[in-house]
Order: C-alpha cells, then structure tokens, then sequence
C-alpha cells in the first residue's frame, strides 16, 4: 500500500513538471527594474532648477529645507539651510545612486548634510541618507 501511494505522488509530481511555464510578462524582471531605475532618474533630472525637499528627520524634530539638483552624471548638489559646522552644510556636490531593493530607492553615496543629521544624538535622530521611491503625486511631486 505505501509502495503505492508513493507512486502515485511520484507520477503526480512528473505530470505537473510537464506544463510549460507562461510568462506573463513582456520583460524580465531586471529589464522591468532597469526601466524602473531609468524613468526615476530622467523624473530627478527633469526639474531644472532641482527639487524643493522640506525635510523632517522625525516627528517633533524641526524641518530643514534642502534643495536638491540632480545631475546626469550621477551628482547631487545640495544646497541646506543647516548652519552646524561654521556652514559646512550649505552646499555639498556628492553622488548618488538608484537602485532596486525591495522597490526603488535613492541613495545618497557620499558624506553630506544627511550623513551628518544621521550622527546626530548617537544615531537616534531619525535622519536617513537612503529613501524608499513611494510614488509621485498628481501635482508631479516625488514622494521618497
């Protein structure tokens, strides 16, 4: 009786093996994130005079503003309001990069005004040097 039943699973297993897989999409999945990747770049770098970011580390922290010009060759130049260090922070030119996680995300490669809000109190300020892409919105806002 067990020689049967495991036969049984055997030739059920071959069976379902046979049927061809259907794609059901057009691209692989690393041209779809590679498309993903591109449209979010050309969304950056079509704003010429750059972007406006109200930036809020956490809940109850005060807002820094930060404008932020994307470059094609994969630069960001930052101007902020932050006056720490004698005015370090104004204006920074670092690189940045898109990649695909767990979804798009934005991230800042180089030391800068963000890295230096993520030191703050010992880490716990809440400020951040990656963001996860949410969408955008329909007044053509970028959401991260």
């Amino acid at each position: 009786m067990k020689n049967a039943l495991y036969i049984t699973g055997i030739l059920l297993a071959l069976v379902s093996c046979t049927e061809d897989d259907v794609n059901i999409f057009e691209k692989t999945a690393d041209e779809r994130a590679a498309e993903a990747i591109a449209n979010l770049k050309q969304e950056l770098l079509a704003a010429p005079s750059g972007w406006r970011v109200k930036y809020k580390p956490q809940e109850g922290a005060g807002s820094f503003y930060v404008l932020m010009d994307f470059q094609e060759d994969n630069k960001v130049v930052i101007n902020t309001d932050l006056g720490a260090s004698d005015g370090e922070y104004f204006e920074d030119t670092i690189s940045y990069r898109i990649d695909n996680s767990m979804g798009l995300e934005l991230i800042l490669e180089n030391y800068s005004f963000f890295s230096f809000l993520f030191e703050q109190d010992q880490a716990t300020f809440g400020a951040e040097y990656e963001f996860n892409y949410v969408n955008k919105t329909p007044d053509n806002a970028l959401v991260f």
